[in-house]
């Protein structure tokens, strides 16, 4: 549940200007038993493994009792693909919710078949059939600003007069951790954008961004998960083990680990430390092995044999 309040705030500072729409308790748990919910599980476990994170919406719509699909993508690096990437995902996010639809008149109950039309037959779904929205939001936290494309159009070399005969594909909302205003209610949620802002900004030197981190840290004590995220992506590793066993402060380990020849980075050293923080933070998450295989792919830029020496070693 606590998850569950995390995305329900980042969702409303993003889709309503920080207003308190969606609550944690309409994001479905895994145990729901609702019927009209159970209906789309299936399809959504099967984008589970695929997505970095799905979550049902009961409520969706200006009635509050449609079912929507909410997606959040993390991306780390500039991606000139952006726009295919996640025109893939709807497609194929999209295509497993119809063939979940299309089951439901191929199962033993014939009866719903009789009722279709030749067209809807041959269509798989019947007229009035409706599949849910899915609404993606994409949060990038890298260090240089965004110049990628948000739109096909923009990956593509179309004559002008031709242009509006081209479909296009628009990225709708894309979030820079590191500028970002969200209006957040939150706490874990206001410490992770804040830290962010610290961490991926350019306005300060690696050593006064380590003093302003720290310092954020005594002043509100964020917690682990929190620290985990923000300290993966700088590629910082941290002994999160002995740090509870000893009852010692964030600082002090921070102090022992961090320096700003780390900070600065030697490319392995940083990418190993990532690599790191994916494996655990996805682990947690309840992928697979296949899943984490094809994140620190994506999200190290590495080779399948790389990003098995950093899962297996």
């Amino acid at each position: 549940m606590e998850r569950d309040r995390e995305i329900a705030d980042f969702f409303n500072a993003v889709l309503y200007d920080g207003e308190r729409v969606i609550q944690a308790q309409e994001l479905a748990p895994d145990d729901t038993d609702s019927s009209v919910v159970l209906e789309y599980k299936k399809a959504v476990e099967s984008l589970e493994g695929s997505r970095d994170k799905i979550k049902i919406h009961k409520k969706l719509g200006s009635d509050g009792k449609g079912i929507g699909l909410l997606g959040l993508e993390f991306q780390d690096y500039i991606s000139y693909q952006m726009p295919l990437k996640m025109m893939g995902y709807d497609y194929s996010s999209y295509h497993k919710l119809y063939k979940s639809n299309v089951e439901q008149y191929q199962g033993k109950d014939s009866s719903k078949r009789k009722a279709m039309t030749r067209d809807e037959f041959l269509s798989g779904m019947k007229k009035e059939d409706r599949l849910v929205p899915i609404i993606n939001i994409v949060v990038y936290y890298g260090q240089e600003p965004w110049d990628g494309p948000i739109t096909l159009h923009e990956m593509l070399d179309i004559p002008a007069k031709l242009e509006r005969y081209v479909s296009d594909y628009r990225i709708m909302l894309l979030v820079e951790a590191r500028n970002s205003d969200l209006k957040l209610h939150n706490d874990d949620n206001i410490d992770l954008f804040t830290m962010l802002r610290i961490a991926l900004g350019q306005s300060h030197s690696p050593s006064e961004k380590r003093k302003l981190l720290i310092q954020y840290d005594d002043e509100h004590n964020p917690s682990k998960d929190v620290m985990m995220v923000v300290y993966g992506l700088m590629g910082v590793k941290m002994d999160y083990d002995r740090l509870e066993r000893e009852g010692g402060s964030m600082r002090t380990v921070f102090d022992e680990v961090y320096d700003e020849g780390r900070a600065e980075g030697k490319a392995e050293g940083k990418t190993e430390g990532r690599a790191q923080e994916i494996v655990g933070i996805y682990r947690e998450q309840g992928f697979s092995d296949e899943g984490i295989l094809e994140k620190l792919q994506t999200r190290l830029n590495v080779s399948l044999d790389q990003a098995k020496v950093f899962l297996w070693g």
